[in-house]
């Protein structure tokens, strides 16, 4: 037998998205397939009950069965040595039925129920609607026995269910009924601080985990610690030790988004970095700077970044005025590094008015000159001398 656990995004009559999760299992020589469904990501309680349900179905256990690495049934790894977890340990012990895992992936080892994964997914799941997970399970078997199982298989080109018939008496009889772990997971709440309300404890989440009103995370306690699940990924965001102390905060740094530095702190730590420049601590400083002519002449590309410190240290704190004759594309020429040309080029139109001046120039507009228009010749003024030179003589 071959296992694997799949999930799929299904959509609701009021068009919100939901997430479910399988269980599949196969039979390598008949393809006789079974499919588990669950509305909360997988634990090892719970793929121990959707393996129950399997032996069930099938009417007996097969003395191997071939899994992927999971983190739902391995605890650790070391260059080849699994170490399950306490429970699926517990459960192949008891049940005297051997366990082989293959890397993720492994077409080799378990192409066969990567190939039935992908068939739930796209020949089950897509474009049903979902109602709740007792019909989509009682849909599922329904499919199983009238298509999955029903219909020659298109590699063997036998039916499935008729084929096992010749595996049945093989695998060792299962008398056990399956229970459905009871302290399974449940939904709760994200607040805007990326917190969780459990049990009248607050624990807190990797920042970013709240995308708005309705955002959910799946939560259970296992082994002495808080679990918290992704309601969209199925995978764990953090794990937190059961609080003793009724109304005690939980809150782990690590998942935490350091706090930013303020403008002062910035401010220092430029000048550090540069020295207690003189300059550039004036630029800090100053109300307004005007910059007149930039980029006009090419620079060498490790000047480059003494030139982008500034700017960067500046942006969205001290207002700037600038002057240029380069056209953007002509700016990563004259810096001669493409990305700190875009840095520097993302920086500066940001939140500004960008004044674009053509004609003569205001040099050329207000030029002085020797020579003053007489006439109007052909279109064009002819100049003459303002003041005639005096004659000297010899």
């Amino acid at each position: 037998m071959q296992a694997d656990f799949g999930e799929y995004w299904m959509h609701r009559h009021d068009t919100r998205r939901v997430k479910v999760y399988f269980f599949v299992a196969v039979m390598s020589h008949s393809r006789h397939k079974f499919t588990y469904f669950s509305r909360t990501p997988f634990t090892s309680e719970l793929a121990i009950y959707a393996r129950q349900l399997a032996f069930q179905f099938y009417g007996g256990k097969p003395e191997e069965t071939v899994y992927d690495q999971d983190k739902v049934i391995i605890h650790s790894e070391n260059l080849g040595d699994v170490v399950l977890t306490k429970a699926f340990q517990a459960f192949v012990a008891s049940g005297h039925f051997q366990c082989v895992f293959c890397g993720k992936s492994d077409p080799q080892s378990k192409g066969k129920v990567e190939n039935v994964v992908k068939y739930i997914k796209y020949g089950f799941l897509r474009g049903r609607e979902f109602t709740n997970i007792g019909m989509l399970n009682e849909s599922a078997l329904h499919w199983l026995a009238r298509t999955a199982n029903g219909l020659p298989h298109s590699t063997t080109k036998r039916i499935p269910a008729e084929a096992f018939k010749e595996e049945q008496p093989y695998p060792a009889p299962y008398t056990d009924t399956p229970v459905h772990p009871q302290d399974g997971m449940k939904e709760y709440l994200v607040r805007k601080d990326n917190t969780i309300n459990f049990h009248s404890h607050f624990h807190n989440v990797p920042t970013g985990t709240f995308n708005g009103d309705g955002t959910f995370v799946w939560v259970c306690v296992k082994d002495g610690h808080v679990e918290i699940y992704g309601n969209e990924t199925g995978k764990m965001l953090c794990r937190h030790q059961v609080a003793q102390i009724p109304g005690q905060a939980i809150l782990d740094e690590t998942i935490q988004r350091p706090k930013l530095p303020g403008r002062k702190e910035l401010e220092n730590y430029i000048l550090s970095c540069l020295e207690g420049n003189a300059i550039v601590a004036m630029w800090l400083k100053a109300d307004l700077l005007a910059i007149d002519d930039i980029m006009l002449f090419p620079v060498k590309k490790e000047e480059s970044a003494s030139f982008f410190n500034p700017v960067n240290s500046l942006h969205e704190k001290t207002p700037v005025i600038i002057t240029t004759n380069k056209a953007p594309t002509e700016r990563v020429q004259t810096l001669n590094d493409e990305v700190l040309a875009t840095a520097i080029i993302d920086r500066l139109p940001y939140r500004c008015e960008v004044i674009k001046l053509v004609g003569t120039s205001y040099r050329l507009e207000n030029r002085k000159t020797i020579f003053t228009s007489e006439s109007n010749v052909n279109g064009k003024q002819p100049y003459k001398l303002k003041n005639k030179p005096e004659q000297v003589s010899l």
